[in-house]
């Protein structure tokens, strides 16, 4: 069996409160990594998420849907295999949630890349995921096609009723 080496082969986008730290890492390799690709791998992947012209910006001067774009380019910078991301949209209003999503389903379509995402916004489940796996109390509930699954599917992977908030909605 082949050795994986684990670092390049999965990467985590955490919610936007690590985005300092995507930034401080782009940045190193935007100004003090003009050697071995780096730069360009930083440039490429910031390019890649359309932030380009944010690559020397302070993370507190940029909104939350920035933010999270500089962490998916700094995910990206890494050539992963497989993308975890961790409620990517928690935080952010329904069209700035939606621009994201649609930049993992990109990653994920056009660069080959798995991408495995954890929401809790079932029409977000619905309108960006393939297949959708529920778990409740540590057990699947659900694995399946997204178009497959049913409105007493979610019930029965929250345990209750679904609820306004289970939605993002529009904006």
């Amino acid at each position: 069996m082949e050795k994986v080496d684990r670092e390049k082969f999965m990467v985590e986008i955490w919610k936007q409160y690590n985005a300092t730290k995507d930034i401080e890492f782009l940045a190193k390799a935007c100004e003090e990594a003009p050697f071995f690709g780096q730069k360009e791998m930083a440039f490429e992947a910031l390019n890649q998420v359309e932030i380009l012209e944010k690559a020397y910006v302070r993370a507190s001067n940029l909104s939350g849907g920035q933010q999270q774009r500089v962490g998916i380019a700094r995910a990206l910078s890494q050539k992963p295999k497989v993308m975890l991301a961790d409620e990517p949209v928690a935080s952010l209003d329904p069209i700035t949630s939606r621009v994201v999503m649609s930049y993992l389903k990109k990653i994920n379509t056009e660069l080959g890349i798995t991408t495995i995402v954890n929401l809790h916004f079932l029409d977000l489940a619905k309108e960006f995921g393939d297949r959708l796996i529920g778990l409740r109390d540590g057990k699947l509930v659900f694995d399946g096609n997204v178009n497959d699954v049913s409105d007493e599917d979610f019930e029965n992977i929250y345990g209750r009723s679904i609820k306004s908030s289970d939605l993002i909605g529009d904006d």
